[in-house]
C-alpha cells in the first residue's frame, strides 16, 4: 500500500513540476513577445522610409537592427493601422508596397508584372489577416459603404485591385465599387444579376435609374437569357436593364413581370433617358407593358382608338 502511495506522490510531483514549467514558459513568452503598435498612415509611411534608407545606405548596426525589427513587426502583423478614409488606406498600401520591394531587394523601377501581382496579393492578404486580428480595424467593412462611381470608389480601386479582392473572397466589394465590366469579363455575370440591387448610387429616383443603366447594360442579352435558363433566383436586375422586360417576356416569365409590376409601371411613367436604346425603345416598352400587365399607357406616335374619343 505504501508503495502505491509513493508511486502516486511521484506522479503527482512530476505533473506539478511540468505544469510549473509550462506556466513559466507562458509567462516568458508573453514578456518577450513585442506588443502591437498603433500607427496612422503618415506615421507608417515615415517608418517605411527609414527602413528603405537603412537598406540602401551605409548605416550603423543599431539603425539596421531597428529597421529589421520594424519590418518583422509588419510581417508578423504587430502593427495596428489607424485609418478612417479610402485615401488613408491608399497611402498605407503605397508604403506597404515600398516595404515589400525593400524586402525583396528589387529595383522598384524594374519590377516584373509577376512581381507586381505578388506584391498586390501580399497587401490584400496582409489586410485580411490584420482585420481579423484586431477589433475595430476592418477596411473591407469601410469599403462596403462605398457608392459606385464616387471618388471614394475610384480611390478604393487604386488601393485594392479587383483581382486581389476576389482572391480573398471579397467579390461583393468589387460589385459595390461598380466594377461590373470586370466581373462580367471574368465570368461573374450571374453574380452581377443576382446582387445588382445592392449597388448604391447617389441621386433621386429618376437620376438613379439612368445611372444604373451604365452598369446594368454591361450584362448582355445572352447572359440574361442564360441566367433565366439556369435555375434563376432573383429578378430585380431586369428592372434596371433597358432590355430586361423584353428578355423576361421572350423567355415567358410573365409571372415574374407581374411580381415586379410596381417597378415596371414606374419605368413606364417616367421612361429613363438611357432606356432609349433605339428610336422605338419607349414605344416597344410601353406596348409590352400594356400586353403583359394590361396597363393602358398611351403609345408615342400612335393614333388614339376611336373608343377613346367617345
Amino acid at each position: 500500500m505504501r508503495r502505491i502511495i509513493n508511486v502516486f506522490n511521484a506522479l503527482y510531483l512530476k505533473d506539478s513540476i511540468i505544469n510549473r514549467v509550462f506556466s513559466v514558459c507562458r509567462f516568458l513568452r508573453k514578456a518577450v513577445q513585442p506588443r502591437a503598435v498603433s500607427l496612422s498612415a503618415n506615421e507608417f509611411g515615415v517608418q517605411v522610409k527609414l527602413v528603405s534608407e537603412a537598406s540602401s545606405t551605409n548605416v550603423s548596426g543599431a539603425k539596421r537592427r531597428s529597421a529589421l525589427n520594424f519590418m518583422r513587426m509588419v510581417f508578423d502583423h504587430l502593427i495596428i493601422p489607424r485609418v478612417s478614409t479610402a485615401q488613408d488606406v491608399l497611402q498605407w498600401n503605397e508604403a506597404l508596397r515600398e516595404l515589400a520591394v525593400v524586402k525583396s531587394n528589387s529595383d522598384p523601377k524594374e519590377l516584373s508584372e509577376r512581381q507586381r501581382r505578388r506584391i498586390d496579393e501580399f497587401i490584400v492578404n496582409w489586410w485580411n489577416v490584420t482585420c481579423h486580428k484586431f477589433d475595430g480595424v476592418d477596411v473591407f467593412k469601410m469599403m462596403s459603404e462605398v457608392k459606385a462611381g464616387s471618388e471614394d470608389a475610384l480611390t478604393w480601386m487604386k488601393a485594392f485591385p479587383a483581382e486581389m479582392l476576389i482572391k480573398v473572397s471579397q467579390l461583393r466589394l468589387v460589385l459595390l465599387r461598380g466594377e461590373i465590366g470586370y466581373l462580367v469579363d471574368h465570368g461573374y455575370g450571374e453574380y452581377v444579376i443576382e446582387n445588382f440591387e445592392n449597388i448604391r448610387i447617389e441621386g433621386n429616383d429618376i437620376q438613379m435609374k439612368d445611372a444604373y443603366v451604365e452598369y446594368a447594360e454591361k450584362v448582355s442579352c445572352e447572359m440574361m437569357e442564360k441566367y433565366l435558363g439556369d435555375n434563376p433566383k432573383k429578378f430585380m436586375f431586369f428592372t434596371f436593364h433597358p432590355l430586361g422586360l423584353k428578355i423576361l417576356a421572350e423567355m415567358q416569365f410573365s409571372g415574374v413581370i407581374a411580381g415586379l409590376e410596381k417597378e415596371f409601371i414606374a419605368i413606364g411613367k417616367n421612361f429613363p433617358e438611357k432606356f432609349k436604346v433605339s428610336p422605338e425603345a419607349e414605344k416597344e416598352y410601353l406596348l409590352l407593358l400594356n400586353m403583359q400587365l394590361e396597363t393602358d399607357f398611351k403609345i408615342p406616335g400612335q393614333e388614339p382608338d376611336e373608343d377613346d374619343n367617345l
